[in-house]
């Protein structure tokens, strides 16, 4: 059941929408765990790529970083949507 879901449901299955993104008109957080090196390179090659993203990394977390490390995402994504404040 596992190997069907991720053959259907897995990053690998999905359109390629990367143009598309570079579209995007809204501020957009780019969030993994430092130790998690393919997103963490991801996010910060999209960073480039987009016109309002900014990358951050969790410390000290890998892949679940929202869930290895709650608070820190949570400081993060605050941050990032306080800077919005006027």
């Amino acid at each position: 059941g596992l190997a069907a879901c991720l053959r259907g449901l897995g990053a690998g299955s999905m359109p390629g929408l990367r143009a598309q993104l570079a579209q995007l008109e809204v501020p957009v957080l780019l969030l993994a765990g430092e130790e998690d090196d393919r997103y963490s390179a991801l996010g910060a090659s999209l960073a480039t790529e987009l016109p309002h993203a900014r990358a951050a990394q969790v410390p000290g977390a890998g892949h679940c970083a929202h869930l290895e490390r709650p608070a820190h995402a949570a400081e993060i994504i605050s941050d990032f949507l306080g800077s919005f404040e006027s």
